[in-house]
């Protein structure tokens, strides 16, 4: 998936973002430390405490970040609820945050399908440089200093490590593809649904319509971690 694909399946203007900085490399690298933003889990924080002051700081500074990067569906959502607390409210603020919440994991979840990405090629075709994983992306490839970000942001969290060859890096993954989906789906229901899993499962119910094969499976595997 490419960047303009990431910003199309997120209903995101490309090509107005594009306008606004030097080259898709620049857009690239500050849409990557997006998953590092603190800015949303700051939110989710403050409106679970109750602090307008704190809410509207974190919902302010969201809707910049989303501004500057094109992301136009949260920036709607988290400019919205600028607003709320802007008049120190935090009437509407619970609906308002689900809108904010729902453009949130659809932005995130497309981000974070490039991570996977990598980790598939390490998974079915063992260590390697970066300019040999190159050859397994799709035309158009992706530019080496972006697999490179996004091999070092993996490296970072403790799912790829690597090895000294002379002056560069050979890479490999050191978690396995069951490992890796099970942290990432810890991930999920601790800063989506608060470390309720009863919660993930009600709203697959609702929204995915899931038989009770399915659930049994995904209740399986969310126990597992």
């Amino acid at each position: 998936m490419t960047i303009k694909e990431c910003y199309d399946a997120m209903g995101a203007d490309y090509q107005n973002t594009l306008n606004r900085f030097p080259n898709e490399a620049f857009i690239k690298k500050f849409v990557l430390k997006f998953l590092d933003d603190n800015s949303y889990a700051n939110l989710k924080e403050a409106i679970a405490a109750g602090n307008v002051e704190e809410a509207f700081r974190a919902a302010h500074t969201l809707k910049g970040v989303c501004l500057n990067l094109g992301f136009d569906n949260l920036y709607k959502a988290s400019s919205a609820i600028t607003e709320i607390f802007r008049a120190g409210e935090l009437a509407g603020a619970k609906e308002a945050f689900e809108e904010v919440e729902k453009q949130y994991n659809i932005t995130v979840k497309k981000l974070t399908a490039k991570e996977e990405e990598i980790m598939n090629i390490f998974w079915q075709h063992g260590p390697m440089f970066i300019r040999e994983m190159l050859a397994f992306y799709k035309e158009p490839k992706p530019h080496y200093n972006t697999v490179a970000t996004l091999v070092k942001l993996l490296v970072e969290k403790g799912f790829v490590t690597f090895r000294v060859w002379g002056n560069s890096y050979r890479y490999d993954a050191i978690v396995s593809e069951k490992e890796y989906k099970g942290a990432a789906l810890s991930d999920v229901i601790s800063q989506y649904y608060d470390n309720s899993y009863t919660r993930v499962v009600s709203q697959f119910i609702e929204e995915e319509k899931m038989g009770l094969d399915e659930l049994k499976a995904l209740i399986a595997k969310i126990e597992k971690g």
